[in-house]
């Protein structure tokens, strides 16, 4: 597999990469649509390490998860450094990096970095109009982390059955304390009481685009 700038590419030499190219895919469309197209109906997800006190979630709880963590990106990657397919066991593992950018963060530091520029040139013309360019704990506005994720895939090697998600603890907890919509984890993930759950996920779902989760809670 040779490497691009981008990561490396997944080949499609199996039915179980194709559909593992098709999740990592999902998560790069901001469409919880998308992502769960490729999830079979008893779909479970657990992120680990234990210590962080995740609950698994199912294929209706991975959506609002992925609703909620949409709505505060408008830009998101998943772009692969290392993948592995277990052919005996129907499992890929897949070693990724998460690139992201908060919701108006970069439009934000786009206007400090261009002020800062132009204090910078009307100093160097000898005027006193420098101003200095304030920056926000978010860098760029920009979000990093990196994962593994085991995935078990159906003997057809067509559907994803099961995801293991080894994250950064560190900034799993900081996206969780600086950077999660309102309510979205009161009790550690889940969303609180059915009132909370309706508002709440209407409006995430609406930010990502979908009516994924409304359809769902609706029915």
């Amino acid at each position: 597999m040779a490497d691009s700038p981008s990561g490396i590419e997944i080949p499609p030499s199996s039915a179980r990469m194709r559909t593992v190219r098709a999740l990592l895919d999902g998560y790069s469309s901001l469409s919880v649509e998308q992502l769960l197209a490729p999830l079979s109906d008893d779909f479970g997800h657990w992120v680990l390490p234990a210590s962080l006190g995740m609950p698994a979630r199912t294929k209706d709880d991975f959506a609002l998860h992925a609703c909620g963590i949409f709505s505060i990106f408008d830009e998101f990657r998943m772009v692969p450094q290392a993948i592995f397919e277990d052919v005996a066991q129907g499992v890929v593992v897949v070693h990724a990096r998460m690139e992201g950018a908060l919701k108006g963060r970069r439009r934000q530091n786009d206007r400090r970095r261009k002020a800062a520029d132009a204090a910078a040139r009307a100093k160097a013309k000898g005027r006193e109009q420098e101003q200095e360019a304030k920056t926000s704990g978010g860098g760029d506005g920009d979000w990093t982390n990196e994962c593994v994720i085991m995935v078990r895939l159906s003997p057809d090697g067509e559907k994803i059955v099961e995801i293991q998600e080894f994250v950064d603890s560190v900034k799993a907890t900081e996206m969780r304390r600086r950077h999660a919509p309102k309510h979205f984890f009161p009790g550690g993930d889940r969303l609180g009481s059915a009132a909370v759950v309706g508002n709440v996920l209407l409006f995430s779902c609406l930010a990502a685009g979908t009516f994924y989760g409304v359809r769902r809670m609706l029915q």
